[in-house]
């Protein structure tokens, strides 16, 4: 265990066997998160409901758990409908979508990001992220999909699109 992971853990356990009633559950996760070095949590990713012309938005809420600053964060997504089918769009067909985020997000920060009118389809219910890459303002990356993606979703993220 290195000094830093040390270090939290005593703060952890300081917070919980104090007077004020020990960290949130959200305080928790994100404590958790820093132990264990992972450098995000993705808390959702919502659609909106569609537009008049059957525009969807998408709004993607995180934490920056690490202990530096986030210049940039890549996401890919993807789409379905109520019954978990991959849903593209009437415009553009593929279901999945790149997004960009432009930070800076610093260490500790709580954001949520917008992206407006991804997709023309009046049948999605769901979106998913399924590729997260992160750049740091020192110029390091890191990339997360498949189980490495899994742990940057929070206890509430919504693992699963098929509603019915």
């Amino acid at each position: 265990m290195n000094l830093k992971t040390k270090l939290i853990s005593t703060l952890i356990l300081i917070l919980g066997v104090s007077g004020c009633g020990g960290p949130s559950y959200y305080e928790e996760t994100i404590n958790a998160a820093r132990v264990n070095n992972i450098p995000l949590i993705i808390w959702s990713a919502t659609p909106s409901s569609p537009n008049s012309a059957g525009g969807v938005d998408l709004d993607i809420k995180f934490t920056n758990t690490s202990f530096e600053t986030i210049k940039y964060i890549n996401y890919t997504v993807r789409a379905y409908n109520s019954v978990g089918d991959p849903a593209g769009g009437e415009i553009r067909s593929s279901s999945y979508r790149n997004l960009n985020d432009t930070g800076p997000h610093r260490a500790g920060d709580t954001d949520e990001s917008h992206w407006g009118t991804l997709y023309y389809n009046w049948s999605i219910e769901c979106v998913q992220v399924t590729k997260a890459s992160i750049e740091f303002m020192n110029g390091k990356k890191k990339t997360y999909t498949g189980k490495a993606l899994s742990k940057l979703f929070g206890p509430n993220y919504r693992r699963t699109c098929k509603i019915t």
